[in-house]
């Protein structure tokens, strides 16, 4: 399956829901909380 239309199935899957794609700036917090998280444990 072309990874174009494996994007496509994603974004339409994603896209049904009202929250959708999290911002790109919560991603970057939510991943620097994440490995704050492993250099701590």
């Amino acid at each position: 399956m072309p990874l174009n239309k494996i994007q496509k199935e994603v974004d339409d899957w994603v896209s049904q829901y009202k929250i959708g794609y999290f911002q790109p700036l919560e991603i970057l917090a939510r991943l620097m909380k994440k490995r704050a998280n492993l250099l701590v444990n």
